[in-house]
C-alpha cells in the first residue's frame, strides 16, 4: 500500500513539472509573438529570430534600417556583406561598384562550425551577426535569411 501511494506520489509530481514545463513553453511562446505583432505594427518585418545566450533576438527592418540588439543600423551605410561558415566565406554580396575587402578573421571555437553574416559599412566600420553554430538545423536557414535581407538592401541602394 506504501509502495502505491509513494508511486502515484512520484507520478503527479512528474506530470506537475510536465504542466509547468508546458505552460512556461506556452507563455514564452505567446511572449515572442506578442513581440513579433506589436514589431509588425510599427512598420517593421522580422527577417529572423535569432539564438542568442539572453534568447532570442529579433533582427528586423523597415525601408530605411535594420535593427537588432536594441541598435539601428541605417540601410544608407551598407556596402555589403559576406556569408560565413566557421570563418570560410560562403557567399558575398556587395552595391554595384564596390569592391568588398576581405572580412576579419573569425573566432573560430573547436569543433564548432558558427554561421555568421558580415555587414560591410561605409567608412571601414564592420558588424557581425552570429547566426548560430552547425549543429543548431536552423542556423543556416537563418544565416540564409538574414544574408538574403543584406542582398535585397544592397540591391536597392545600388
Amino acid at each position: 500500500m506504501l509502495i502505491r501511494l509513494l508511486a502515484i506520489l512520484v507520478l503527479l509530481l512528474g506530470l506537475w513539472a510536465v504542466f509547468r514545463l508546458a505552460m512556461s513553453l506556452r507563455f514564452a511562446k505567446l511572449s515572442r509573438e506578442q513581440t513579433r505583432a506589436r514589431e509588425e505594427d510599427r512598420g517593421r518585418l522580422v527577417i529572423a529570430e535569432i539564438p542568442s545566450d539572453s534568447g532570442l533576438e529579433l533582427l528586423l527592418e523597415d525601408e530605411a534600417y535594420f535593427y537588432w540588439k536594441g541598435g539601428t543600423l541605417p540601410k544608407a551605410r551598407l556596402l555589403g556583406g559576406h556569408l560565413r561558415l566557421s570563418g570560410g566565406l560562403v557567399a558575398t554580396v556587395s552595391r554595384d561598384g564596390v569592391t568588398m575587402p576581405a572580412p576579419p578573421p573569425a573566432q573560430v571555437e573547436e569543433g564548432r562550425g558558427r554561421w555568421e553574416v558580415v555587414l560591410q559599412l561605409d567608412g571601414g566600420a564592420v558588424e557581425s551577426i552570429a547566426c548560430g553554430s552547425l549543429g543548431e538545423g536552423v542556423s543556416r536557414e537563418i544565416a540564409g535569411q538574414v544574408f538574403e535581407a543584406v542582398r535585397r538592401a544592397t540591391a536597392s541602394r545600388a
